[in-house]
């Protein structure tokens, strides 16, 4: 299965579980190379960020955990599993150093 098509699932400090699609940071880190390159973003995500993902699963987390934050993945997040202590002032924290993994 393509890497696009998976997510990653974050187990937040409230007992909430979330999946983010791995597609949306695909694009996000492919926006960034662009800018940085000055190229077309669609180009680069179909060519360096997919084979820069498939190769290291490392590569999405740290992208997620280091450069993006909740409100850039809160529109298109999965609850997978909610809490009775839900507590959305927390999901950055959790973004970042909650534990990941790609499902």
């Amino acid at each position: 299965m393509c890497i696009l098509k998976k997510n990653v699932r974050i187990y937040m400090e409230d007992g909430t579980i979330w999946d983010i699609p791995i597609e949306v940071i695909a694009k996000d880190y492919a926006y960034y190379l662009a800018y940085t390159d000055d190229a077309d973003s669609y180009d680069v995500l179909d060519d360096e960020v997919i084979s820069i993902f498939e190769e290291d699963h490392k590569e999405i987390l740290e992208w997620l955990s280091g450069d993006m934050d909740w409100d850039a993945v809160e529109s298109v997040a999965e609850l997978v599993q909610p809490s009775l202590f839900a507590d959305p002032s927390t999901y950055n924290e959790g973004i970042t150093n909650g534990f990941k993994e790609i499902v």
